[in-house]
């Protein structure tokens, strides 16, 4: 019985980076977790897409303004005792040339476990690269 329900299934088509960016501006976020999740799959899917093409993200097909709208929100929802946050906070900061801020923030973390991201940021920001770059 499962087994039929799943074969009659239909596939689901990805939310596409447009429909992220519609779904932000129609404010359909109702609580601080959701809205970091949409924000974020906005955000992570113009990573992406820089990352094979090499085009700043909002030079792929997305307003700059709703690039920069979106990085300022992610910026003022995360939360700088959250490591996780404090890396994607570092990275945001980066992309806005803010490399002081950037290095500020990683020199919260000592985690030894995250030794290899704080370097792979910190020579990012000795070049001022804004760029979205691969994790080692």
């Amino acid at each position: 019985m499962v087994w039929e329900q799943v074969g009659s299934a239909r596939a689901v088509k990805p939310i596409s980076i447009e429909e992220l960016g519609e779904a932000i501006d129609q404010d359909i976020a109702r609580d601080r977790y959701r809205e970091l999740r949409l924000r974020r799959m906005f955000l992570y899917a113009l990573n992406d897409r820089t990352r094979t093409s090499g085009l700043l993200p909002y030079g792929s097909g997305v307003d700059e303004h709703a690039w920069w709208r979106n990085v300022e929100a992610l910026l003022a929802l995360l939360d700088d005792n959250d490591t996780n946050e404090r890396f994607l906070k570092a990275e945001l900061l980066r992309y806005k040339g803010d490399f002081d801020g950037c290095m500020e923030l990683l020199s919260g973390i000592s985690e030894p476990k995250f030794d290899r991201i704080k370097e792979a940021f910190k020579e990012a920001c000795a070049a001022e690269s804004r760029m979205v770059f691969k994790l080692p």
